[in-house]
This record gives C-alpha cells, structure tokens and sequence, in this order.
C-alpha cells in the first residue's frame, strides 16, 4: 500500500520565537494558517535547524527531529545546551504533516503520529544530517510492505522535494544481482 506523507514547511524562525511560542496567539504571527487550523493541535511534526558547520560551512542543515509527543517549543528547549555552544545564529523551519484528502485538515490519529516518525526517519535517512549520527541506520523493516513517500512543500529550506521508503521495500539494495542493466542497442 502507498502512503503519501504531505509535509507543510514553515520557517526561518529563531530559537526565540520557537521557544516563546504560547499556543495559538504565537503561531498566528508565525504560520500563514485559517481561524480553522489556529483551533487544532498545530505545534506538532518535523524540523529542521540550520546553522555554521566547521567542515560544511554557514547555513548547513545540522539536524532533524520529530515533535510528536511534545510541542516543538518543549522539543527545542532540550536542545538548548548544544543550540547554545553554536558559533552563529541557527534557523529552524517546522514541517506540520497535513492529510491528503484536504489541505486545511491534519491527521490526528496514530496514523498521523506514525507518519512523523516515519517522515523524521527517511529525511535522516536521505540529508544526513552531521548531528544526528546516531540516528541514520535505516532498515527495511521498519516499513514492512508498505511504501512511503514524503512530499515536502511551503518553506522547506534544502530538504529535498520528495523522498521515499521504495528501494527499501522492493529490495533494491539487497537484491542488486537479480536485476539486468538496460542496454542501448543502436
């Protein structure tokens, strides 16, 4: 089965305006959302942090998280002690998952919980990022016979458009020997 995971980026924003989120006054000011939408649980998803990377320079994507079981101005403030210690300015940009079937509608069941941390891992999984080395190991498993496509869009800073669990779950990376390379025949 296909799952298609659509990823709403919003951002730059700084710590400060993360952290200082309260709730719905805070986002109207920080996402371009209906009255709707202001009344959901909103400060949930995926992020990114940006910032200077003494091999990949200014403006390299540090890391990528999850808030699904925090907001992510709790999820931020656990970061406070490294976020601290860099040498420059960090940009952050937070991916809300939205459902397919309505663009102003977000999932909010397990489904919705599953497709954060699915999303969280196969951007790890594609960016590398330099800090989040403990948690690029990707493994086929973990998408059992389903495959899964993370569509992002909005403000989604360097991530790529579109990622997805399929040469995980076809095998392809296991399987190489079976395969036959095309051949042009002119």
């Amino acid at each position: 089965m296909d799952h298609k995971i659509i990823i709403k980026w919003d951002g730059p924003y700084s710590y400060n305006e993360v952290i200082q989120n309260d709730g719905k006054n805070s986002l109207r000011k920080l996402i371009d959302h209906s009255e709707e939408l202001l009344e959901k649980e909103i400060d949930y998803g995926v992020y990114q942090i940006y910032g200077t990377h003494p091999i990949f320079g200014p403006n390299s994507l540090l890391y990528i998280g999850k808030a699904s079981e925090q907001e992510f101005r709790i999820r931020f403030m656990q970061h406070t002690r490294w976020i601290s210690q860099e040498m420059d300015d960090i940009k952050f940009y937070l991916g809300r998952v939205m459902d397919k079937s309505e663009e102003n509608f977000r999932i909010t069941n397990e489904i919705w919980r599953d497709y954060i941390d699915i999303a969280e891992r196969l951007l790890l999984y594609y960016c590398c990022p330099p800090y989040n080395s403990a948690s690029l190991n990707l493994k086929k498993e973990a998408f059992g016979n389903d495959d899964y496509f993370v569509l992002n869009y909005g403000k989604k800073a360097s991530i790529p458009y579109e990622v997805s669990s399929l040469h995980h779950t076809l095998g392809l990376l296991e399987d190489q020997k079976e395969y036959l390379f095309l051949k042009y025949k002119g």
